[in-house]
């Protein structure tokens, strides 16, 4: 996760040295597991870190480091939570879960990138002195004051907070327009047999098409002949033998015959001849090709194609910049010590 291991480990030894030094800001999260799952935890830090590629992210407290920025995701009342979002001279709180979407997920990292971009990181990280007992603690205090002009300055940029926050309230607002069904029938998108006439922004919890068609949602099973496609909110399983479109940021099992496509991030499994997916990958592919951005889960397959993979690739051929584990005749890793390895398996080190 970007380092924040290694960084929270030599934070332990040396945290002097890293105040002095202080390449980049430093953003705590502290996560209540009322409000989250570990894996929506990560989901939120990843996005986090998408957005603030120059911050590093992490969990809990460290010793003797004050953050520059500190995200709390609590209970906020029965059945609900908050995220609030505190720097040296701003706050703000929104509600988010408990066990949000991705969508939630992904618009609450949106938001605390932007307030940590209007909120300037501190100069330097306060530092713990060891009590010593001895008079020279004591002039350190004047030294503070010198921080405290920063707040003067930060009050100006604080009357624009509040246009952003606008376009963030309409969305919940648009959760009402979501009409959920049962069942679709249909023998594709523009004959529609049940139920008629289909709602507006239908997001069925099953849905079958005699020979394909496209849904606006999914939240169930999606079956065809020749093709399946969701535009939004895509969370079940695809079945087809032909091909499986899915939305950004889907939660899918894509079974078929042909090819899966994931036209932004997917989280889940691909079952085809060929599996696509545009962004990252989070779960497992299963085919004879295998494309995807970063990857977190494994590829199996005769060719294996991604960015950077925090787990494994099997194959004939695997391809990547980095990669924790790799096995097959031919390993191309471009960023990695040794670039081709002609062997039955490459972990990344010479």
């Amino acid at each position: 996760m970007r380092g924040a291991f290694l960084l929270a480990a030599s934070l332990l030894v040396a945290p002097a040295a890293l105040a002095q030094e202080r390449p980049e800001p430093f953003l705590l999260l502290e996560t209540s597991r009322d409000c989250a799952t570990p894996d929506e935890d990560e989901q939120l830090v990843d996005a986090i870190e998408l957005r603030m590629p120059t911050a590093f992210v992490i969990r809990g407290s460290v010793a003797n480091i004050t953050p520059d920025w500190r995200v709390s995701w609590r209970p906020s009342g029965p059945d609900a939570c908050e995220l609030t979002f505190t720097s040296t001279d701003n706050a703000s709180s929104m509600a988010l879960g408990p066990h949000p979407g991705i969508d939630e997920i992904q618009l609450a990292a949106a938001r605390v990138a932007w307030l940590a971009s209007v909120s300037p990181p501190r100069e330097a990280m306060a530092v713990v002195t060891p009590p010593e007992g001895t008079p020279p603690p004591e002039p350190t205090p004047p030294a503070e004051p010198e921080p405290e002009p920063e707040p003067e300055v930060v009050p100006a940029p604080e009357p624009e907070p509040e246009p952003p926050v606008e376009p963030v309230t309409p969305a919940p607002a648009a959760q009402p327009e979501i009409n959920r069904i049962g069942m679709k029938i249909a023998v594709v998108n523009a004959l529609v047999l049940s139920p008629s006439p289909l709602p507006e922004r239908a997001v069925p919890s099953f849905s079958f098409h005699a020979i394909g068609g496209r849904d606006y949602g999914l939240d169930g099973t999606q079956m065809s002949v020749l093709w399946n496609d969701v535009e939004h909110l895509a969370r079940g399983t695809q079945l087809t033998m032909g091909v499986n479109l899915a939305s950004p940021d889907a939660n899918l099992t894509q079974i078929a015959l042909a090819a899966n496509v994931a036209r932004g991030g997917f989280t889940g499994t691909q079952i085809a001849l060929a599996n696509y997916v545009r962004d990252d990958l989070r779960g497992v592919q299963l085919s004879l090709a295998n494309v995807a951005g970063d990857v977190r889960g494994v590829q199996l397959g005769m060719v294996n194609v991604a960015a950077n993979v925090k787990g494994v690739q099997l194959g004939l051929v695997n391809v990547g910049q980095t990669s924790d584990f790799s096995l097959g005749l031919l390993n191309v890793m471009v960023r990695e010590p040794l670039y081709v390895d002609a062997s039955i398996g490459h972990t990344g080190s010479l």
